[in-house]
């Protein structure tokens, strides 16, 4: 119970430091994903999961800090060098497994799981303790350097192939496959370019397809490989029509049963797997939401994610250079954010959140530049 008190005091001094700041709280469209935080928190204070308020606080505070950005760069270094230093603990585990099971595997309590992880050649942890982890810091790692339009030369193109191959790696078939289709995407976005785009997206296709044939006329030969090896058994696999969906959609079958039973509310926040005994979690956030928060936790959940999505669309298109790196890349993380939640537990994983408020800060930071802009042309 003291704990539970303990909760609130943080919660009452959020709520009266929004109170304080009135109309210069943060923006409106990143302020709407409070009513869902406070939502969740309330789901959990009413459980006593003192640990996951927590958690969820600490996103509140977040975003009633983000309006005080005042940092007119991006720190790339932090941000891709944490993408190298996971490619260098995936070589290690991959050339060098006596050394990393000797040392390395030593400071994870999941040892066991990535053993198997990698005796199955499902995919390379390397210097973290899940495949997912892994593959989230590469693609942060991607889309920050592909976002940085400063001149392209050979040391960006080598990072790029390296993250990308890492991605490869870790067995993340969705992680690899939006790496590659999102950039196009935000292509597409952009005013002015969709002749061009149309064009490359034609030569692209041929090259796909070419690709594509010579990779399923040599399946025998990359099932040995161990950069593609589970794409080619996913395939193989989808030939002889078995589930190469992992298990996910029995699991979206018991999550939309779960949530014909309380349709409005939910059967409670983080309750799926002791409601239903599922072995994990939805793996799908939007059901996962719906399934223990109700269709009114659903919309809670949407309604900011398209809101800011669709703005941010609509800065990318007029953006000036100064904005262009910010907006972009929020823009890329948001649109990875939204479609992995489709497979992924975004939610459940409170640091894929958190890895979402990156692309906050970002939209953030552009519309702080577009206001100053703005106001310094009156």
């Amino acid at each position: 119970m003291m704990l539970y008190l303990i909760c609130l005091v943080p919660l009452l001094l959020f709520v009266f430091a929004c109170s304080r700041v009135g109309k210069k709280v943060t923006l409106w469209r990143v302020g709407s994903f409070i009513p869902f935080i406070i939502y969740s928190i309330l789901c959990y204070l009413v459980q006593f999961d003192t640990y996951k308020v927590a958690q969820w606080l600490i996103c509140l505070f977040i975003l009633l800090s983000a309006k005080e950005i005042t940092d007119n760069s991006i720190s790339n270094k932090f941000i891709i060098g944490s993408g190298l230093f996971c490619f260098v603990g995936i070589l290690v585990q991959m050339l060098l497994p006596n050394l990393y099971y000797g040392f390395a595997l030593f400071f994870f309590s999941n040892s066991d799981q990535i053993e198997s992880w990698f005796s199955n050649e499902i995919g390379y942890a390397g210097f973290t303790y899940q495949l997912g982890v892994t593959a989230v810091i590469l693609i942060l790692s991607f889309f920050f350097i592909i976002s940085n339009h400063k001149k392209c030369n050979l040391g960006k193109i080598l990072l790029l192939v390296i993250i990308f191959v890492a991605l490869f790696l870790t067995g993340k078939r969705s992680f690899a496959a939006m790496a590659v289709t999102i950039p196009l995407m935000i292509s597409s976005f952009k005013k002015g370019n969709i002749i061009k785009l149309s064009f490359f997206l034609l030569f692209l296709g041929i090259i796909g397809y070419c690709l594509f044939s010579f990779f399923v006329q040599n399946i025998d030969i990359f099932i040995d490989v161990p950069v593609v090896n589970r794409f080619a058994k996913s395939y193989i696999g989808s030939q002889m029509g078995e589930d190469i969906s992992t298990g996910r959609f029995d699991l979206y079958e018991i999550a939309y049963k779960a949530f014909s039973q309380s349709p409005i509310f939910g059967i409670g926040a983080g309750l799926f797997k002791e409601v239903t005994h599922a072995y994990t979690d939805v793996h799908n956030a939007y059901l996962q939401v719906l399934c223990e928060q109700g269709i009114i936790g659903l919309i809670l959940f949407i309604f900011p994610l398209l809101n800011i999505l669709i703005d941010s669309i609509q800065q990318l298109r007029i953006a000036s250079i100064r904005v262009m790196p910010y907006i972009e890349c929020s823009v890329y993380l948001q649109i990875f954010y939204i479609l992995y939640s489709f497979t992924g537990n975004t939610l459940v994983d409170v640091g894929c959140f958190g890895f979402y408020s990156i692309s906050l800060a970002l939209y953030i930071k552009s519309k702080t530049i577009i206001r100053y802009e703005n106001n310094s042309k009156r």
